[in-house]
């Protein structure tokens, strides 16, 4: 079963999604600006990859790598 509180994550990133998706058709049509188009898009892009990690879908593809000179 979710939580309340993952059901307000869910909420929140896709309320992020959506704005950063609108954001983007402007950006493109209106400001003829493809870098700016591009971050928005990554920015959903981005939100969704951490949705899912809160989710348990997917995990860390990451690496820390800790080292002393």
């Amino acid at each position: 079963m979710c939580d309340t509180k993952s059901l307000q994550v869910r909420k929140d990133a896709a309320y992020l999604q959506l704005t950063a998706h609108t954001l983007a058709a402007p950006a493109d049509q209106e400001l003829h600006d493809p870098n700016l188009t591009n971050r928005y898009r990554t920015v959903a892009a981005r939100v969704t990859v951490l949705k899912h990690r809160a989710d348990g879908t997917i995990t860390a593809s990451e690496t820390i790598i800790l080292a002393r000179a």
